[in-house]
């Protein structure tokens, strides 16, 4: 079975919210290809009795399978899918449908589309403006100033507060200034990895990087280093008795 086939058989209608004979006549059109498949001939009043029955029973135990995923199962019924069977009628067909609901790729399948409903189903985010943006990234950059008197130490995610505080001119560094700090950030990186260099063949190899002063690691020495310059930074502003909301203002839009 094709899990893009099953994927797209299950955003039809249930069957429970079809009538009986929307059902029934699509059960007439599986099951005469069906037996066309298997080479068998069928009667019509056969025919109409079989989906009659398979109707009473899908009502039953299958009423949340949809026509596709019923046409599905059929198939691949027939073609073996579901093991040896003796003969296209309604016990089989039901032993079809019952493999096919039970099956992993199906369950599979309806829980992704049941996630993709729910998501749907959540209101929807509205962008944030830009002053909303700036305010939110400013009481972010001052909290963590504040910890940084309180504790001595903090943690700025991804380096956030370093990117915004550069793009608002805030925190300038002078060329100079950037040559010491990178220097000093790739000696530190260079140190913790030596630490675990025994074992582990990944770190001696991007630490042989980073030596060679090749780039190819350039992007954890540049992290490091922005953490470094808002520290150096941070150390400026509580040596001069100043603090960073003094300086980021409430930005008047």
């Amino acid at each position: 079975m094709n899990k893009l086939q099953i994927s797209e058989a299950i955003k039809g209608h249930r069957c429970s919210e079809l009538t009986a004979e929307q059902v029934q006549s699509r059960l007439c059109v599986e099951i005469a290809r069906a037996v066309a498949l298997a080479g068998q001939s069928i009667e019509v009043n056969d025919l109409k009795f079989a989906a009659f029955e398979l109707s009473q029973e899908i009502q039953r135990s299958f009423r949340e399978l949809t026509l596709a995923e019923i046409a599905i199962a059929i198939d691949s019924g027939v073609k073996g899918k579901f093991g040896d069977y003796y003969g296209i009628n309604v016990v089989s067909i039901i032993k079809w449908l019952n493999a096919y609901q039970e099956s992993d790729i199906r369950k599979l399948c309806f829980t992704s589309y049941r996630k993709m409903l729910e998501l749907k189903a959540l209101p929807q985010q509205t962008s944030k403006s830009e002053a909303e943006i700036y305010q939110s990234n400013r009481l972010y950059a001052i909290e963590k100033f504040d910890g940084f008197l309180r504790d001595g130490y903090f943690d700025d995610w991804g380096n956030c507060t370093y990117s915004f505080l550069a793009e608002q001119q805030i925190l300038n560094l002078t060329l100079e200034d950037k040559h010491r700090i990178y220097e000093l950030a790739r000696r530190r990186v260079t140190a913790n990895l030596r630490e675990s260099v025994v074992k582990d063949s990944t770190v001696r190899h991007i630490l042989k990087q980073i030596e060679m002063g090749d780039g190819s690691d350039i992007y954890r020495v540049k992290m490091q280093a922005q953490k470094i310059a808002l520290r150096d930074f941070f150390e400026m502003l509580r040596s001069q008795n100043r603090h960073l909301s003094e300086i980021i203002k409430d930005k008047i839009v």
